[in-house]
């Protein structure tokens, strides 16, 4: 179904309404249509209801692509209750007819347990399946659950076979994987960095968004290859442009620094901010360096308040360096109000957390605090860590 998606949406008005007319009269390929419409919101509001009865009008009739699509709503629980078994019934029907993606998806009922009970053994079966008749998906599947032990005992060289299947068909996911599992080692095997760039390289070109990430950093940091900024910012950009926070935050790292490009405070705050407004807490605590130094500005005046906002933020995600310096803000008053107490919880907590200059403005703030204040600065940053680590029952 999701292929005639496809062609719906290049479909016209005016042809929809002939695929509308035929599905009314019983014709299984613009049954499906319809249901894709109205599962997409095309030509048609979106209505996983309508969606689930025209699918199945298409299903009744033994079309493949109705099959496949009414198995998958319910194992989702779109425009009806899940429901395991009604799931099973279409999927096996759709998957043994030749739908290698309703065969995937019925290992991923059973693996996970979703409306029938979890079954390994079944899963690796339609995983097999699927993987056996060329799935590139299904190849990762079976590759995993091989790393895992679930449905067979566990077989490192069994798994990398089927993880090398599925990349070396430009199963980007699957390249990428094998990236990690070469970086960090696997079983009773060492890392291999060279293996993993090769792998990483290959699922980047092949447009993974992560592995693009993956690859400026190794570059940045000259993980099983020489240090190369300019490769760096190439492979970043991608990412970041594609909206990778963590790319987005590497990018605007190599302008603040020069590295790879010209310094350009100004691009770098483009780039972290961007970064910042994702959450990135690294990206945040940078911004407020920046701003604190004034490195945007002509003059270099600095933008207290922004600094703080951006410190701020980064504190709360516990970021020891912009616990500081909020603390050193709020006890000069700059960007906030001067408040002692509350410069001496951001303090005590940076101090906590591995700031090693904390310790020395706590020493000459709280000569001039009474034990009072000293106190209750304690207490609010007790408080502020029993919110953030809680323990777990």
């Amino acid at each position: 179904m999701f292929q005639l998606a496809e062609k719906l949406v290049a479909t016209s008005d005016a042809d929809f309404a002939t695929v509308r007319n035929r599905a009314e009269k019983g014709e299984p390929e613009a049954e499906t249509l319809l249901c894709a419409a109205y599962y997409r919101g095309v030509h048609a509001p979106l209505d996983y209801k309508q969606a689930l009865e025209w699918c199945r009008k298409g299903a009744e009739k033994d079309f493949l692509a109705a099959e496949e699509a009414l198995g998958q709503f319910y194992m989702m629980g779109r425009g009806a209750d899940q429901n395991g078994p009604e799931a099973v019934r279409w999927l096996a029907k759709a998957a043994k007819e030749g739908s290698l993606a309703a065969a995937g998806n019925l290992g991923a009922l059973y693996a996970n347990g979703v409306g029938v009970p979890r079954n390994y053994v079944e899963a690796m079966r339609w995983y097999r399946y699927a993987a056996d008749r060329g799935d590139p998906r299904s190849m990762v599947d079976v590759g995993i659950m091989h790393l895992r032990g679930e449905g067979e005992r566990a077989d490192p060289k069994e798994a990398i076979h089927w993880l090398h299947k599925a990349a070396e068909a430009n199963y980007a996911y699957a390249a990428s994987l094998l990236g990690a599992l070469y970086q960090q080692g696997f079983a009773d095997t060492h890392a291999d960095l060279g293996e993993s760039l090769k792998w990483f390289r290959k699922a980047a070109e092949l447009g993974s968004v992560n592995a693009q990430t993956e690859l400026g950093w190794i570059y940045a940091n000259g993980i099983g290859t020489a240090v190369d900024n300019a490769e760096a910012v190439r492979w970043y950009r991608k990412a970041a442009d594609e909206g990778d926070q963590a790319a987005q935050y590497g990018l605007g790292v190599r302008y603040m620094m020069g590295q790879g490009v010209g310094r350009d405070y100004n691009e770098a705050v483009s780039w972290l901010t961007k970064a910042a407004a994702q959450g990135h807490a690294d990206a945040q605590y940078n911004l407020a360096v920046i701003y604190v130094n004034g490195f945007t500005d002509e003059k270099h005046q600095p933008n207290y308040q922004l600094a703080a906002q951006y410190a701020g933020q980064a504190a709360e995600q516990d970021v020891a360096d912009a616990q500081f310096l909020l603390g050193v803000l709020y006890s000069e008053g700059h960007g906030v109000p001067q408040d002692c107490i509350t410069a001496n919880q951001w303090l005590l907590l940076a101090s906590d957390g591995g700031n090693r200059q904390a310790a020395s403005v706590l020493d000459r703030l709280q000569k001039d605090m009474t034990t009072d204040e000293v106190g209750s600065a304690r207490r609010r940053a007790e408080d502020w860590r029993l919110r953030h680590h809680a323990p777990h029952d």
